[in-house]
């Protein structure tokens, strides 16, 4: 009897679904923290932790995250923290080589080295401005808006599964309607 078709326990089945999903859960968070540079601890000469946000959308290099980042601030900076369900990266940002530039009442931006982070909403209130690094911007003036670029930020990586899934999909499918069309295939899958 082939391994694939071997029956499991009716009680089997659920705790290797699940065992299934949360091992690929972690590991797919762990690969998008390591991506989006959210690796960072939080360094120890950083003092205690004066003030902790609620939960807010942010942009972490390029990494949009909706409800779902906090903002620590401590005494010699700021930690840009996920959610622990979503990998829980974080991004120290100290505050003596912070640049922050406040656009708008609801929006910072704050680079650091290679981070770049904008926080909006509540997480922009909750970032206290550091003295010498605030960069007012003035209000561009009205113009036509900039053509829309496109959004390259899909990695191959991405593209790929998403073209595996439709190819296996359409196998299903052409198997349940004409399964002599994929007979050949199965006869070199050896079933």
């Amino acid at each position: 009897m082939h391994l694939l078709q071997m029956p499991l326990p009716m009680w089997l089945i659920p705790i290797a679904f699940f065992g299934l999903f949360a091992a690929f859960w972690i590991g797919l968070t762990r690969l998008m923290r390591r991506l989006a540079r959210m690796t960072d601890p939080v360094p120890a000469d950083a003092g205690p932790r004066r003030a902790r946000s609620r939960w807010g959308t942010a942009h972490i290099n390029g990494t949009r995250a909706k409800n779902c980042v906090r903002v620590d601030t401590y005494t010699s900076g700021h930690a840009v923290q996920m959610h622990p369900v979503f990998g829980g990266g974080r991004v120290w940002l100290p505050k003596d080589g912070t640049r922050v530039e406040r656009d708008a009442d609801d929006h910072v931006r704050m680079h650091y080295g290679r981070h770049q982070v904008e926080l909006f909403g509540r997480l922009a209130d909750a970032v206290d401005m550091p003295t010498g690094a605030h960069v007012p911007t003035p209000a561009p003036p009205l113009q036509s808006p900039p053509p829309l670029r496109r959004d390259d930020s899909g990695s191959r990586f991405s593209r790929l599964a998403l073209w595996i899934a439709i190819v296996l999909l359409l196998y299903v499918l052409i198997h349940r309607v004409a399964p002599d069309w994929v007979a050949p295939v199965e006869r070199w899958l050896g079933r």
